[in-house]
């Protein structure tokens, strides 16, 4: 079974990226803090797959890192999260 994340978003901008049922509440309170924002409610999609490589039928979520960088728990990197 392939391990699954949710991504937080505050307007267009990634602001957290957490294993799918994570607190990504609190994951974008620290990331806010740490970027000396104020915190407001993210958009949050739940769900998607961290991938280098796309295939033909996946569905474009995030491209990364113009807008946010994917991180996995590992601090590994991704270009694209994706539904599949």
């Amino acid at each position: 079974m392939t391990k699954t994340y949710d991504l937080a978003f505050i307007g267009d901008l990634l602001m957290a990226t957490v294993p799918h049922g994570g607190d990504i509440q609190a994951a974008v309170r620290e990331e806010c803090g740490k970027a000396g924002v104020e915190f407001e409610a993210p958009n949050v999609i739940e769900g998607v797959i961290l991938t280098d490589e796309p295939t033909e039928d996946d569905e474009i979520i995030h491209e990364g890192p113009d807008r946010g960088w994917l991180w996995d728990e590992n601090g590994t990197t991704f270009k694209y999260a994706v539904k599949r």
